[in-house]
């Protein structure tokens, strides 16, 4: 299969090349956890079709609710699952599929030991995500609340409007201490500890990427789309710390 979607990949280029495919252009949104790859998947696809990838960031919460107030999204490449099948509910969506599987973990600024102990600690200051907004921060409640109880799980927290102003507040010094996704980590320019948290504390993250009704049409996003399940695709995916599977 492979072999086939080298095949295809290489026609697709050449035909682009020798005028064959006319190139368009697709608006992407994109979970703010996802930025740094989208931008690397982008970067390729453009490079194998020719077609232009333009992205817009944002909560996936915001983005949903931009999308079902009729913006001019193509592709939607949430941070669950949840939102896209919601724009399924609404008629909205024309392809749904996951394309990969976060992972939290926690960032401790400093030389403080990165620990499940250090969560339960009312001396540090814990940055999350909008629980209600973004889905790392509704798997951080869902630690926050197992550790710390229901009472207690928010207290001594700041919260980012997506998991990109999340990382903003510990690297900015507003915060002791962050849960935020993994694949995050390699952007730290900060002396800090990380701890990987284990995953039967939250629930999957399972980030789902939708072909929008829309953009049936539009060849870039059909085959921005499809290029997610390419193997470049995958390769780009997973060595920035996501996973395929639950």
């Amino acid at each position: 299969m492979q072999f086939f979607r080298a095949i295809f990949s290489g026609l697709v280029l050449f035909l682009a090349i020798a005028g064959g495919i006319r190139a368009e252009t697709a608006t992407v949104a994109v979970a703010a956890n996802f930025v740094t790859t989208a931008e690397l998947l982008a970067e390729a696809f453009e490079r194998d079709t020719g077609h232009e990838i333009v992205l817009v960031p944002g909560s996936t919460g915001k983005l949903y609710a931009q999308i079902i107030k009729g913006a001019p999204f193509d592709v939607f490449l949430a941070a669950d699952a949840a939102r896209p099948a919601a724009l399924e509910k609404e008629e909205l969506v024309a392809g749904r599929k996951p394309y990969a599987y976060g992972r939290l973990v926690l960032l401790v600024r400093g030389r403080r030991e990165a620990s499940l102990e250090a969560i339960t600690s009312d001396k540090l200051r814990i940055a999350i995500a909008n629980p209600e907004l973004a889905p790392y921060g509704h798997a951080a409640r869902q630690v926050l609340g197992g550790l710390r109880g229901a009472a207690n799980w928010n207290a001594n927290l700041v919260y980012g409007d997506d998991i990109g102003q999340t990382m903003n507040f510990i690297a900015s010094r507003n915060a002791d201490a962050a849960l935020v996704a993994l694949s995050q980590t390699p952007l730290v320019n900060f002396r800090a500890q990380e701890l990987l948290i284990p995953t039967d504390l939250y629930d999957p993250i399972r980030q789902e990427a939708v072909l929008l009704e829309r953009a049936t049409s539009n060849a870039a996003a059909r085959n921005f789309f499809e290029y997610l399940d390419s193997p470049t695709a995958r390769r780009l995916i997973e060595a920035s710390g996501y996973g395929w599977q639950e």
